[in-house]
C-alpha cells in the first residue's frame, strides 16, 4: 500500500508539473476552435464566407492588434478562414 501511494503521488506531482509547464493554447486544438474561441469572446465571429483570402488578411491584421490574439494563433485562422471561404 506503501509503494502504491508513493507512485500515486509520484505520477500527480509529475502531472502537476507538466500542466504547470503547458503553454496556454493547446497545440492540439484545431485552428476553427480558436477562431471560435478566440474571436467569441467579444462579438459573433463571421462565417469565412464573408470576405475573400484578401479581405480575410485585413480583418485578422485588425482584430491581431485589437483583439491581443496571439500571432500564432492568428495565423492559423486567418490560414483556415482562407481555406474555408470557397473563393
Amino acid at each position: 500500500m506503501k509503494r502504491f501511494l508513493i507512485v500515486l503521488g509520484a505520477a500527480l506531482a509529475g502531472g502537476l508539473i507538466a500542466a504547470c509547464a503547458a503553454p496556454d493554447r493547446p497545440r492540439d486544438r484545431s485552428a476553427a476552435a480558436e477562431w471560435s474561441a478566440h474571436c467569441g469572446r467579444c462579438h459573433n465571429p463571421g462565417a469565412p464566407a464573408a470576405f475573400d483570402d484578401a479581405g480575410w488578411e485585413i480583418v485578422m491584421a485588425h482584430m491581431r492588434l485589437r483583439g491581443s490574439l496571439p500571432l500564432d494563433a492568428a495565423r492559423e485562422i486567418e490560414e483556415w478562414l482562407k481555406s474555408a471561404n470557397g473563393r
